[in-house]
């Protein structure tokens, strides 16, 4: 009996284990009906799914807002004591007050700190708190202290008086030459001045070389009248050309230059009468392109034509050099030559009126007007004078040519000459005309077309920007097919390409000064499904092992039992 109990206790538990060896596990059951996490090394904690806040999308540089006004804050306003301390050049008869952010009434806060007969407003400015007051019998200087003792005015100040930041120079005769004024080059000084790496050659009677507003500007050049390495000039037509173009400048001296930076190079080809021939004229051209010069004043001309001057001029325009030249002084439609030649920047002359001057030749081939009538400017002798014709127009010229070629990436003679001319100011008829050609040239327009303002880039932005405008002047849409136009540099444009899910923590990828987040690393699909399936694969196993086991229980409990017999 015995010996059938253990028999069956045998069999009872060796079923069991069968039974266990194929149940499905309770783990794998919770792990099909929930989803798979990634294992303990490589756990996450996923991001709120909301907008991100100011401070994570903006640079390091964050917005602090601007405290309100208080009186702490505020400078403390001048008393009688220190009265005497405010100076500067502002209206006689207006102070400006700044009100309390309590304030509620302009009129009733005014009106309690003045008598009604004292002040009137004049106007607010609501955004900032401020009002502007309009004085009757009391000084700036009494209102100011006055305001000290009235509630809810924090302070009071002069209203000061504001000018154009026009760069006039200090020299003593500026104010005799209107043409500066034309052709706005004030304005244009305000963003350069010039460069002194651009020489400009004067092909003319030569210079005065020993002249106080020329001396410290002049190169090395050459005579071809007489036919030595000293370009003295004997008539004074050429010293007048060479100051107008570039004079030493804003040295408190005598007269300012078109171009404070410019140097000049003296190429005499004309004679003490202001004559010459075109074979002087020509080998003036070559020498000047052979040592340097990038731009060439011809105040000079002829009514005939001339292969070898053209091809001279030709030589020049091929080596980068600028030409400019005089229509002449007829006051017909005639332009002469060099000025009519296709290279060359033809020039015609205005008053100070702007009006085409009465000598001033005109026709097809005229590009552009500049000043050109009682032209002030550096004689003989360490001497100043008026001179009138378009051989005093070139110069202004050739002097704002001289400022474009200074600016880097100015470009060709081509586009020297369609900057001028596309920015100058339209005379006469409307657009380009036979009489002013495309206008009055524009220093600071001209200027504005070829700077470039330097740009502050960040190292890190989580955005790109659109490109901040370098100026205020916008080029016109067209540009002209047969001249030089700048071509930008081509800016890459990022591709995309396919994500590769990081494997570890997040970092930063510098590109370009860019900074772009990447997302915490995220295990895939696979990687869970590949974890879990190592912890399903053991159960099988186990399971088998069991029913083994079992077997084997069953078999031992027969023999036993055959034993028992």
């Amino acid at each position: 009996m015995r010996g059938k109990l253990r028999f069956s206790t045998i069999l009872v538990f060796s079923l069991i284990l069968a039974l266990l060896g194929n149940f499905p596990s309770s783990v794998t059951a919770q792990e099909k009906a929930t989803p798979a996490v990634p294992p303990p090394s490589e756990t996450f904690t996923p991001l709120p799914e909301e907008s991100p806040t100011e401070s994570e999308i903006l640079p390091s540089e964050t917005f602090t807002p601007l405290p309100e006004p208080s009186a702490t804050s505020i400078p403390a306003s001048p008393t009688p004591e220190n009265i005497k301390q405010i100076a500067g050049d502002y209206v006689e008869d207006e102070i400006l007050i700044r009100l309390s952010p309590s304030t509620r009434s302009v009129q009733t806060t005014t009106k309690d700190c003045f008598a009604n007969e004292q002040v009137k407003i004049t106007s607010e400015l609501g955004a900032i708190g401020a009002v502007l007051l309009k004085l009757d019998g009391i000084s700036v200087s009494a209102a100011i202290a006055h305001v000290a003792n009235c509630p809810n005015i924090l302070f009071a100040e002069p209203n000061y008086h504001l000018y154009a930041t026009d760069t006039f120079p200090n020299d003593p005769n500026f104010s005799n030459q209107y043409g500066l004024t034309a052709i706005h080059a004030p304005q244009g000084w305000d963003t350069t001045t010039g460069s002194a790496a651009v020489i400009i050659a004067i092909i003319d009677t030569g210079v005065d070389l020993t002249h106080p507003d020329l001396a410290g500007k002049i190169v090395a050049g050459y005579d071809f009248v007489n036919g030595d390495a000293v370009p003295d000039d004997d008539n004074g037509h050429g010293t007048h050309v060479a100051g107008i173009a570039a004079a030493s400048s804003n040295n408190g001296a005598g007269v300012a230059g078109v171009s404070w930076g410019a140097r000049i190079m003296p190429i005499k080809v004309l004679n003490s009468g202001a004559g010459g021939s075109f074979a002087n004229a020509a080998s003036g051209i070559i020498w000047a392109t052979d040592h340097g010069a990038q731009i060439i004043n011809l105040s000079l001309g002829g009514s005939s034509n001339s292969s070898i001057f053209q091809n001279a001029i030709d030589y020049a325009y091929a080596h980068g050099v600028t030409l400019v030249a005089a229509s002449g002084n007829s006051g017909n439609g005639t332009i002469l030559y060099p000025a009519r030649y296709p290279n060359v920047i033809a020039v015609g002359a205005t008053d100070l009126n702007n009006n085409l001057a009465v000598f001033s030749n005109y026709g097809a081939e005229l590009d552009v007007v500049a000043p050109g009538v009682n032209i002030y400017s550096t004689w003989l002798g360490n001497h100043y004078q008026n001179d009138s014709g378009t051989s005093m127009s070139t110069p202004y010229v050739s002097g704002l040519a001289a400022i474009l070629r200074g600016i880097s990436g100015s470009g060709s003679p081509a586009n020297l000459a369609w900057t001028m001319k596309s920015t100058a100011l339209d005379l006469g008829a409307p657009g380009r005309d036979d009489y002013y050609g495309d206008g009055l040239i524009q220093m600071d327009a001209a200027i504005a077309l070829l700077w470039i303002t330097p740009t502050f880039t960040p190292t890190q932005t989580s955005s790109p920007q659109p490109p901040r405008p370098t100026s205020g002047y916008t080029p016109p849409a067209v540009l002209p097919t047969a001249t030089f136009s700048a071509t930008p540099s081509p800016t890459a444009i990022p591709t995309e390409t396919a994500f590769t899910p990081p494997t570890a923590i997040p970092s930063y990828q510098a590109d370009d000064g860019a900074a772009d987040l990447i997302a915490l690393a995220t295990p895939t699909k696979a990687e869970f499904d590949n974890s879990s399936n190592q912890k399903k694969s053991l159960l099988p196993c186990i399971g088998s092992l069991c029913v083994l086991f079992g077997v084997f229980l069953f078999w031992l409990g027969l023999q036993m039992k055959k034993n028992a017999r």
